[in-house]
């Protein structure tokens, strides 16, 4: 594996997966304003911090005027230029390739003099503008690649163009190892909101996606759309405590599963089939660990169709009622299977006040007696059919308190919503609530699921779900 280069800039090295690969060459684009060159210099000096000397060549402007449009940052670069670790330089765009290209040129002296390991080039949009035939703009920028890799320096060239549609043909993206975009977008007449996406990077894996930037008076902030860096498998709550999801990558974005006592939101729009599953494969392994259920199920699933899913997973869900290892609860006037009617409680004649005295009592009663004999539940129930059947303001009176509740007793909960059907305030309150948000859609083509919430702040990239034949008969790639 090749070493990485740690830019230490937040959020990029997450990006990244550890950093640039040493001795990669990476283009910086995006239109003025960006804030490409903060980005250089930052680079650089983090480097510096690092012992690691840099250069920043500049086409466009002096040192002193870098330095000056540098200095509403945290950064006293003139200290860092007089301990040799930093060195800012101003060329002409026309002699700078033939300077590099001998071997007793200042460049080459330069970067023997103190050990330069970074560099940074702004801009090579000039080189470009002052050589208008295509074939010279090919050889220019190839023969600037090789030079830096000839030293093993790690590169950024800042590139004031911005080519969204990257293709093998655009030269200068196809010769470098890597390519940033940074852009924005106005929110609206006064707020921009500033984008940056990692096109390609040759050594390392990185997050297809796009992620917010900040510009700080500490530089370049980037917030990313999911964490992909080591976290404290620490803070996780004891192994005991947690139980697989049975599904291999969830289980790994979610070190190891999901803990006892936890709540967890699964979203899905109204084209998403694949979400029983999940909710099957996470419910059949707390079965397996002796965990009892609690099931309130949506008017598109009936009892009936839901013990035929569990078959697969090998869960005998019929058998584990006769032993008294669940409960059913049936809002709809269904028809239920005669072995199993005393472990269904139909409340659809229950006022919301009855109902919720059965839940506060009767299952209070029941959760606490098991918990003397050190065996748990968890309970899997439809918010959509919470609203359908006992209304909004029903859900908003009682919700803090049913949360309080569960988590006294240390079920497990798995709460399912169909967010197309519900409004942005029930969807606030169910998210504002949750330890864990495990979000499902569909495209037509692809069902997708992104972790945006989890117990130790950890979010994933959107994951395409693949049915397969064998257990547990999806995967995530």
């Amino acid at each position: 594996m090749r070493a990485k280069v740690e830019t230490g800039i937040a959020g990029l090295d997450d990006i990244l997966y550890g950093g640039i690969p040493k001795g990669n060459v990476v283009m910086v684009e995006g239109p003025p304003g960006t804030g490409k060159t903060t980005m250089g210099m930052q680079y650089l000096i983090k480097g510096a911090q690092k012992n690691e000397p840099g250069i920043y060549i500049t086409f466009e402007e002096t040192p002193e005027q870098i330095a000056e449009n540098m200095s509403n940052y945290e950064w006293d670069i003139n200290i860092l230029e007089e301990s040799n670790l930093i060195k800012i330089v101003s060329f002409s765009p026309q002699i700078v390739h033939e300077d590099m290209l001998s071997t007793s040129g200042i460049f080459e002296k330069m970067i023997r003099s103190f050990n330069c390991q970074r560099i940074v080039i702004d801009s090579i949009s000039l080189i470009k503008y002052l050589n208008k035939e295509e074939s010279n703009v090919r050889e220019l920028i190839y023969s600037l690649r090789n030079i830096l890799h000839k030293h093993s320096l790690t590169a950024l060239l800042i590139n004031e163009e911005i080519d969204t549609n990257i293709n093998i043909h655009s030269i200068e993206n196809f010769v470098v190892d890597g390519i940033i975009q940074m852009s924005y977008q106005f929110l609206n007449e006064n707020i921009r909101s500033y984008v940056l996406e990692v096109i390609k990077m040759r050594g390392t894996k990185i997050s297809n996606y796009q992620h917010n930037y900040l510009l700080t008076d500490k530089g370049i902030h980037i917030i990313p759309s999911y964490v992909s860096g080591e976290i404290d498998r620490d803070l996780r709550k004891k192994p005991q405590e947690i139980i697989p999801t049975g599904i291999q990558k969830l289980d790994e974005l979610l070190l190891g599963g999901v803990a006892r006592g936890e709540t967890f939101l699964i979203e899905t729009d109204s084209l998403t089939t694949l979400y029983k599953l999940i909710l099957v494969s996470i419910s059949s392994q707390r079965i397996k660990k002796g965990e009892k259920f609690l099931y309130s199920l949506s008017i598109a699933t009936t009892i009936e169709e839901f013990i035929n899913i569990f078959k697969r997973y090998n869960i005998d869900l019929v058998k584990e009622l006769e032993n008294d290892q669940g409960l059913f609860i049936e809002h709809f006037r269904r028809s239920v299977l005669k072995e199993i009617e005393s472990k269904v409680a139909n409340v659809t004649s229950m006022t919301n006040e009855e109902y919720w005295n059965f839940l506060n009592e009767h299952i209070r009663y029941e959760v606490n007696k098991d918990k003397l004999e050190d065996k748990y539940w968890f309970t899997s129930y439809d918010i959509n059919t919470i609203l359908i059947k006992r209304g909004k303001e029903f859900l908003y009176s009682i919700y803090g308190e049913l949360l309080a509740l569960v988590k006294s007793l240390s079920i497990t909960t798995l709460m399912h919503c169909n967010v197309d059907t519900v409004d942005k305030e029930i969807l606030s309150l169910l998210e504002s609530k949750s330890d864990g948000i495990i979000k499902i859609w569909s495209d037509v083509r692809y069902q997708y699921l992104q972790i945006i919430k989890s117990p130790l702040n950890i979010n994933s990239k959107p994951f395409i779900i693949e049915t397969i034949n064998e257990y547990p008969f999806i995967e995530l790639s």
